[in-house]
């Protein structure tokens, strides 16, 4: 399948989560799977960045009910209601989140599910301690004071998402990628195009110049 990507010189260069952590952290559910134990996919839904909430109502959290696991990945106009029976998946519905209600409606059944990681930077047992190394390095070196390091030290311990983390891929991957990982990965022969070479050539400059000063 063809598909045409329209993106900033910035957002081109970016850093963000490399394509084989993204396809490790990634989930794919079919009804009849085993998850192994419910237990276990809470696990892998939070290593994968979800969130834990009482109830589902914004992308990137999950919610635990009995056998019922409800999950709002960021690429789907709606959650997903996973019901399980002891370790296996027995059905998979979208829901409305305002009334965390399913529809009786045979569309809101869906045959598989793939689930991809709640956000570019994943504070989990794999990446915590190079980010806590990192971010204390990087502190140091600004000068910040211990009693504003420290508690934020302790979040990322403790896998918390501090304000912001979601621009440390330099602090959680020892390569960070870019877009361009992701198209010469999964495509071939990628074409490139750029609207007003000179222009692209001068925001360039401009870009790299803003990011000697952060």
């Amino acid at each position: 399948r063809h598909c045409i990507i329209l993106t900033t010189l910035a957002a081109l260069t970016q850093v963000t989560i490399p394509p084989e952590i993204f396809l490790r952290n990634s989930l794919h559910l079919i009804p009849g799977q085993s998850v192994g134990s419910r237990e276990a996919l809470i696990g892998r839904l939070s290593e994968a960045g979800y969130l834990r909430a009482d109830t589902v109502e914004d992308p990137g959290s999950f919610a635990v009910r009995g056998e019922i696991i409800d999950v709002y990945p960021p690429d789907q106009e709606a959650p997903i209601r996973v019901e399980l029976f002891g370790d296996e998946i027995e059905m998979l519905r979208v829901f409305d989140p305002s009334t965390q209600r399913t529809s009786a409606d045979p569309a809101a059944k869906i045959a598989e599910l793939r689930i991809p990681p709640a956000r570019e930077v994943l504070i989990n047992p794999s990446t915590s301690g190079l980010i806590r190394e990192r971010v204390k390095q990087r502190a140091d070196d600004l000068g910040i004071r211990r009693p504003v390091r420290d508690p934020l030290l302790e979040s990322i311990l403790h896998g918390g998402y501090p304000d912001h983390s979601d621009a440390w891929a330099p602090f959680a991957y020892e390569t960070p990628s870019t877009v361009l990982d992701y198209v010469t990965r999964f495509s071939s022969g990628p074409e490139l195009i750029w609207q007003d070479e000179l222009s692209c050539l001068q925001l360039w400059d401009q870009f790299h110049s803003d990011q000697k000063k952060l």
